[in-house]
Order: structure tokens, then C-alpha cells, then sequence
């Protein structure tokens, strides 16, 4: 009878023991688990490629997760001129990997293009990015880079402006000095830093050719 007594008593006081139906206990990583897929649908913009599209025209990137690979040229841009296989050239890319690109209409950007790979979407991006609120809040969203590497803009070499966060498919660039503006912008699908600098960061500098 005491022993009966002993466990009720037990039992009353530790009413959820070790092991819980509703699941284990809740750890830190579940809450931020939780507390991201809550917030989720508000930070993060649509896989859908109409709301991606709008993004890139209203220069909105907070929130920002890279190009979905369902989502082409023709799917951002409109259809893309049918000699695009013979339009000019870049290379992109620590290995200068080839690509042709078409450049865009869209305001509150400065020489807005689109390069292609074998006919594939690679990157969008423009120089003067009119971004909405500015750059603050869009610096805010993204955090610290994965890299700071060195660009040129024209032919001003610009040490640690290029911010590249690769696995959300964004780089900005800008002056270390005047970081308040973003000076230009590159967007693509998410991928390693690796991969962009590999194949597509864009060279934005300008050779001078000597005189004659």
C-alpha cells in the first residue's frame, strides 16, 4: 500500500516525465526553427517568379534569397532578342567564364543587363541601384558578407567594397569609405562563394589603353 502511495505521489509531482507525448523538450535550435518559419513568409520574397520579377523592378531586395531556378529570363524580363546567341560578350568570374548579355530597360538602375550561359539566366545586375529606403535597411537585412573582395569601378580600384553573401544569390558593391550607397548590385541563383568567384562575379572595371 505505501509503495502504491509512493509512486501516486511521484506521479503528481513530475506529471510529464522524461519522456513527452507532445514531442521533446524544446531546445533553442527548435524555438529559432519555429521563430523562422513564422516570419518567414514576411523576410523572404515568393518562389513565385512574378513577385521576383517586381523585386528586381522596384529595386527591393531586403529579404532577399536568390534567383529560384524556375525563374528564366524570359520569366523576369520578357523574351529575350532572338539573336541572343550572337550578342556581345563578358566574362564573368575569377575564370573569365564566357557570357552574352542583353542589356535591359529598367528604371532606377544604370545599365541594368542580363547575362546568359548556354541560353541559362547567370546574373542581373546595375550600376546606381535606386533601392527602396535606400541602402540602410537592406545592409541591415543581409548582415556581414561572406567575402569583402577587392573591384573597380571604372578604373578606380576599390579595395574590400565588393560584399558578396553568396548563399543568399546577392552581391552589393561599395566604397568602404562612403558605405552608405550602393554604387552597384548583382543578383543570381543561391550558391557558394566558391562558385561566384569562380564563374560570376562581373568585372566592372575599364582598361586604359595607352595613348599613340
Amino acid at each position: 500500500m505505501r509503495v502504491a502511495f509512493a509512486i501516486l505521489v511521484a506521479a503528481c509531482i513530475h506529471p510529464r516525465s522524461a519522456t513527452r507525448d507532445e514531442g521533446a523538450p524544446v531546445t533553442d535550435t527548435a524555438r529559432g526553427a519555429s521563430k523562422d518559419a513564422a516570419v518567414a513568409p514576411k523576410e523572404r520574397p515568393s518562389m513565385d517568379c512574378s513577385v521576383i520579377r517586381k523585386n528586381i523592378a522596384n529595386r527591393d531586395f531586403v529579404g532577399w534569397t536568390g534567383i529560384p531556378v524556375a525563374c528564366d529570363g524570359a520569366a523576369l524580363f520578357g523574351a529575350p532578342p532572338a539573336d541572343l546567341a550572337s550578342r556581345p560578350r563578358r566574362n564573368l568570374g575569377d575564370e573569365f567564364a564566357p557570357a552574352t548579355f542583353w542589356g535591359l530597360e529598367l528604371p532606377g538602375y544604370y545599365r541594368p543587363t542580363a547575362s546568359f550561359v548556354d541560353g541559362q539566366l547567370v546574373l542581373f545586375d546595375g550600376m546606381n541601384p535606386e533601392l527602396v529606403g535606400g541602402f540602410a535597411p537592406l545592409r541591415e537585412d543581409l548582415g556581414a558578407p561572406a567575402a569583402r573582395l577587392d573591384w573597380e569601378r571604372g578604373t578606380l580600384k576599390i579595395a574590400g567594397g565588393e560584399w558578396a553573401f553568396p548563399e543568399r544569390g546577392i552581391t552589393v558593391f561599395v566604397d568602404p569609405d562612403a558605405p552608405d550607397a550602393a554604387l552597384h548590385i548583382a543578383v543570381y541563383h543561391a550558391t557558394t562563394l566558391d562558385t561566384y568567384r569562380r564563374t560570376l562575379r562581373p568585372h566592372l572595371g575599364k582598361q586604359l589603353l595607352p595613348r599613340r
